[in-house]
């Protein structure tokens, strides 16, 4: 039993030393969220603004952050032609006359539709953040 315990702690703090010799203050942290992530450095969240100009020198990570633009940007349109389409069937529902409910349909295929748009707007994100912890991780030149 004494052994099993001995065993037990001596992996507790070689993984514990592990995890705290890979992380490193000047790295993105990545916390994944449902269809977005967040993303951190040395303890402040970053926006995507920060985000490019902190990529911007690294040219692999800068196209994930492009491609993640170009998933994101048709999204939110659909995402707010969607809503506004549900909407306008809830405000002639609530005002008593006959809604069109294939308007709400629509709206709701259309936000149906922005789900895989938004998650692979999230792995570009994901995969940027990424590819900057390696570089700076292996000391490599920014290339311009």
């Amino acid at each position: 039993m004494k052994q099993l315990t001995i065993f037990i702690l001596l992996f507790l703090m070689i993984g514990l030393g592990l995890k705290s010799q890979t992380n490193s203050t000047d790295t993105i942290s990545i916390e994944k969220r449902m269809l977005g992530a967040n993303f951190q450095i040395k303890g402040k969240n970053l926006t995507a603004m920060k985000m490019e100009e902190l990529c911007k020198p690294f040219q692999d990570a800068n196209d994930e952050l492009l491609q993640a633009k170009r998933n994101s940007n048709p999204a939110i349109i659909l995402t707010l032609v969607g809503a506004a389409l549900i909407g306008y069937t809830a405000i002639k529902w609530v005002s008593g006359s006959t809604p069109p409910w294939y308007f709400a349909a629509g709206g709701a295929v259309l936000i149906g539709v922005t789900f895989p748009l938004y998650r692979g707007s999230r792995n570009h994100n994901i995969n940027a953040a990424r590819i900057y912890n390696y570089e700076l991780k292996h000391q490599q030149m920014p290339k311009k």
